[in-house]
């Protein structure tokens, strides 16, 4: 027989100490949050185990839908596959909404102006996200909903951020780590591009925390996003940085574009680019809005800027010929017209003993050639229907 083994007094004593302190941090726990017994309920109360929790409103990325809403089931000119449920599903954490007051009810939509075409009810966005939210492994997970208030009335925006109930966030101090809302239970952060501020009700003005470039971006080889400043503070380390990096082929969205543009080298290359611009504090963006989500890799480019890269890896050196709106963006660094090779490659002809001189504002230039030696870059005027025939800008 085996000698019993002796457990002194006081260890036992600690031992019952810390095992009922564990006891009463799971049920502590579960009281707060209900039924979970997921790994995100093992810890002490109100623990934020998840990517938001030591991230702020700068210093997160996330990918926005741009028109989350436009299904082709909702609208004619869609701009997204799957409803906003299985975009969250998939990973998006950024939703944008037009938003109509018709008669005291909520609606979704998207038109020139102020009046509803193919009206959806904005509740059934807004239940579609919050049921994900309430599911145990999104339970420390963050949501920035972007509004375009294109018809309001009395009340509008009040009744917005009631349809979020709880989980709306308040008086938002973007100085602070997202785990103390979290803590709060408050995990959706309301932005308005209209001049409505009550952050006391969870509304916030867009233009106050998010600095974003221009939205005119015409699906036409070798363009690049319009990276002139749209609006948002200047020369603020608290702010979110957002690209819009969504095009359109004849003002409508193309998912076979999308495709292009989605790719992880398109959006790291334009990444760059967008962090040359001092109206956006030289930084990279940290939200960048898309069409059509599910085409192209954006969930591979998420991985990367996430982890602070810059480059794919597998970028080209200078020298290497590539065509425009196709292989080009895969440089690693800026393409240009090479006098040299008569053809656009990567990087700059330095090695060419001929230096061409940057073609002057209102001079003619080859739309897929030359126009990449305009003097002020990416200004030239290349309409739609010149498919050839271009001017520097």
């Amino acid at each position: 027989m085996k000698p019993m083994r002796i457990i002194p007094t006081s260890l036992l004593a600690l031992y019952c100490i810390v095992g009922a302190s564990f006891a009463a941090s799971v049920i502590s726990f579960e009281e707060d949050f209900g039924e979970c017994s997921d790994q995100y309920s093992v810890g002490t109360k109100n623990a934020c185990i998840g990517y938001f929790c030591n991230k702020s409103l700068s210093s997160m990325f996330i990918f926005m839908t741009h028109n989350s809403y436009s299904t082709e089931d909702r609208v004619y000119a869609f701009n997204q596959n799957y409803g906003e449920g299985k975009q969250f599903e998939a990973g998006i954490r950024g939703f944008n909404f037009d938003i109509y007051d018709e008669n005291g009810e909520l609606m979704v939509d998207h038109t020139p102006n102020d009046e509803t075409w193919s009206p959806a009810l904005y509740k059934d966005s807004v239940n579609q996200i919050l049921a994900q939210l309430d599911k145990c492994q999104y339970r420390n997970e963050i949501v920035i909903v972007e509004f375009e208030m294109k018809k309001t009335a009395t009340g509008t925006h009040k009744r917005a951020a009631e349809a979020w109930g709880d989980k709306v966030i308040t008086d938002f101090d973007a100085t602070k780590p997202f785990s103390y809302y979290i803590k709060r239970g408050q995990r959706v952060l309301l932005l308005t591009n209209s001049n409505f501020n009550s952050p006391s009700i969870g509304i916030h003005r867009r233009r106050d925390f998010i600095v974003q470039n221009g939205y005119e971006w015409t699906c036409e080889m070798g363009n690049h996003p319009d990276f002139s400043y749209r609006e948002g503070p200047l020369n603020d380390p608290y702010s979110a940085k957002m690209m819009n990096h969504f095009c359109n082929t004849f003002k409508l969205p193309d998912q076979s574009e999308s495709e292009t543009v989605n790719d992880q080298h398109v959006i790291l290359h334009n990444s760059r680019l967008f962090a040359q611009n001092a109206d956006f504090d030289y930084a990279i963006p940290n939200i960048v809005s898309v069409d059509f989500y599910d085409k192209g890799d954006i969930w591979k480019a998420q991985d990367l800027i996430r982890r602070g890269k810059e480059y794919v890896g597998d970028e080209w050196d200078d020298g290497n010929v590539c065509t425009l709106g196709g292989s080009c963006w895969k440089c690693k660094n800026e393409y240009t017209f090479w006098a040299s090779k008569a053809r656009t490659a990567c990087g700059t002809d330095s090695a060419s003993a001929y230096s061409e001189p940057c073609i002057e504002s209102r001079e003619y230039c080859g739309r897929w050639s030359s126009c990449n030696n305009c003097c002020k870059s990416d200004a030239e005027d290349c309409p739609w229907w010149g498919l050839f025939g271009c001017t520097c800008g």
